[in-house]
């Protein structure tokens, strides 16, 4: 007698709908129909950096680099995140930074 034909006519169709469930799922998955929390961060930090960058250049071009430097020391102490941040030159010397201590988490800052 056939393998097959010796499981019930229900365990078969469980299987069958299992089976038919995982492979919508994986097909979903793949489609990207589910969201990814790790690239959703990603996103959201890109653009988080993005507009630093064009604040901050503008900032540090008009002489603002105590205003640049309250905005660094702002979000390093409002996002726990967020460990350090600073703004270069061209040379790679830091224009204004701020980061956080590692004692209480308190940020410290470097203006130059």
């Amino acid at each position: 007698m056939n393998l097959l034909q010796r499981i019930p006519i229900r365990i078969r169709i469980s299987f069958g709908l299992v089976g038919l469930m995982t492979g919508s799922l994986l097909v979903a998955s793949a489609a990207g129909f589910f969201p990814n929390e790790q690239e959703e961060i990603l996103r959201g930090r890109a653009k988080m950096c993005e507009s630093l960058a064009i604040s901050g250049t503008a900032m540090a071009a008009s002489g603002q680099v105590d205003s640049l430097h309250v905005t660094l020391a702002s979000i390093v102490q409002r996002d726990p995140q967020v460990l350090s941040i600073g703004l270069q030159n061209i040379d790679g010397e830091t224009v204004v930074s701020a980061a956080r201590t590692a004692k209480r988490g308190i940020p410290r800052s470097k203006t130059g």
